[in-house]
């Protein structure tokens, strides 16, 4: 829940949620009474929308701990499995993916050397 609160502002009086200046006016009542609305209709929005109405999985942890799973492919040249990371996605073979060195044999580095 957020905290509104006035504070003076110069010679103004600020409206502050969480700290954070939102708006400045030249009345302190007037600024109370927009706290007091605000306070009002957060509360209102959480009487409507309760925590507990939320699908589950949003109150699981997020998975940073965990690791990553490898995905292995096929290279559809060699027929040799490699992590995913090492292969190369291309049009080249039957299946999209060739390892580095298939990839290699097959688009050849041009010499860029003259004689």
């Amino acid at each position: 829940m957020s905290k509104y609160e006035v504070k003076d502002v110069v010679c103004d009086y600020g409206v502050y949620q969480d700290g954070e200046l939102k708006l400045i006016l030249n009345s302190r009542r007037i600024a109370e009474q927009i706290v007091s609305l605000l306070k009002e209709d957060e509360q209102k929005h959480r009487e409507l929308n309760p925590v507990k109405d939320y699908p589950s999985y949003l109150d699981r942890p997020k998975m940073t701990d965990k690791k990553k799973r490898k995905y292995f492919r096929k290279c559809g040249e060699c027929g040799e499995r490699h992590e995913q990371s090492e292969m190369i996605r291309t049009d080249q073979s039957d299946n999209g993916w060739l390892c580095a060195e298939c990839y290699e044999e097959l688009n050849p580095c041009i010499d860029t050397e003259w004689a």
